[in-house]
């Protein structure tokens, strides 16, 4: 009988995507996967290939009001996840983090289910902290990831979407508009955007953009796209591509010469096996100041530089020509191999 194992993930693209790059592992070793979130268009976006099922769930909150609603939404987010464990009858569960975890993995060991959690950042979240009661094993992404008891860590890696990344590819430039004889700056703040990138970048004159022979990709992300558009089209830049979305990042990796991003897991991940040289602006309102630690774990590796939001416009512009004297590094690291890394302790502790 074909075994099922259910991954709790929803919120952001830094714990979704990871969920969709392991269930494909699994799903090559023979399970079946099913992606368990809030329904968010995100979700049915990057997890089409795979079934899906939406479970109740919110971020708690200081508010009393607010901290009702948590409550009651949670009590009927994990009468749902009880009604999908009876159903699918899951050989494990695996949990990615943020709130939208918390009703699968509470039912889940509720019911005698092995559980696993996966923590993507060098803190670890709130979701996941509280979880790791529930469970023995916490897989983490980052070596000296804090927040768990040492016994119950295990360090595995991010699991990339791309075994590796072929620099300067030619269908990469086609594909973007992107003329392969300049250098190219890319600046992507996730899958929800960064307007203080999109807006350092627009505070950069028209001779800047425009001087040195080199060209831009702003990925804007879809909360300030549309202001953005409007002051990006009115200079009508020549060297110049706006994007909403990629969901091909792969492609911007492949061109990049230097890339300006903010500090989630998955992008320090993704740009630490790629080696582009980057200059990372890490959220300054993230919990724990998780960003600002898996920043730090990069500068670690070299080959970066880590700007904080107050430092952001005055040395937007010293900081990306002094990255693009730098030359691409790529390394092999533990996130290429993550996804496989973690089905196999999945199917080492499945029922």
């Amino acid at each position: 009988m074909t075994k099922t194992v259910i991954i709790g993930a929803g919120g952001t693209g830094g714990h979704i995507l990871p969920a969709v790059a392991i269930a494909k592992e699994l799903r090559d070793m023979g399970f079946k996967v099913v992606l368990a979130g809030l329904g968010s268009e995100l979700e049915n976006t990057v997890s089409m290939e795979f079934e899906r099922r939406s479970i109740p769930a919110l971020s708690p909150s200081m508010n009393p009001a607010k901290f009702i609603k948590y409550l009651s939404t949670l009590n009927s987010g994990i009468r749902v996840a009880n009604r999908l464990i009876d159903e699918l009858k899951p050989s494990c569960v695996l949990g990615m983090g943020n709130f939208s975890s918390v009703p699968l993995v509470v039912a889940a060991s509720k019911k005698g289910v092995p559980v696993a959690l996966h923590e993507q950042n060098a803190v670890g979240g709130r979701a996941n902290r509280l979880l790791s009661r529930r469970t023995d094993l916490v897989m983490v992404g980052f070596e000296g990831t804090i927040g768990f008891p040492a016994g119950k860590v295990r360090v595995v890696g991010n699991p990339i979407r791309w075994s590796s990344i072929e620099p300067k590819k030619p269908e990469a430039y086609k594909k973007l508009g992107l003329d392969p004889e300049r250098k190219t700056v890319v600046i992507f703040g996730g899958s929800q955007g960064a307007k203080i990138l999109n807006d350092a970048f627009l505070s950069l004159s028209k001779e800047t953009v425009q001087k040195n022979g080199i060209q831009w990709l702003l990925i804007s992300g879809s909360k300030t796209y549309s202001e953005t558009k409007e002051i990006f089209n009115s200079r009508n830049y020549k060297n110049a591509v706006l994007l909403e979305y990629l969901g091909e990042m792969d492609l911007a990796y492949s061109v990049a010469d230097t890339m300006v991003a903010r500090a989630g897991a998955m992008t320090v991940s993704e740009i630490e096996c790629s080696g582009v040289p980057a200059i990372l602006v890490p959220r300054a309102l993230s919990i724990n100041n998780h960003q600002m630690s898996n920043a730090t774990y990069l500068l670690g590796k070299g080959n970066c530089v880590v700007l904080e939001e107050s430092q952001t416009r005055e040395r937007f512009e010293e900081a990306i020509f002094s990255m693009l004297a730098k030359q691409r590094n790529p390394r092999n690291c533990m996130h290429q191999d993550a996804g496989r890394r973690i089905a196999e302790i999945l199917l080492a502790i499945s029922r």
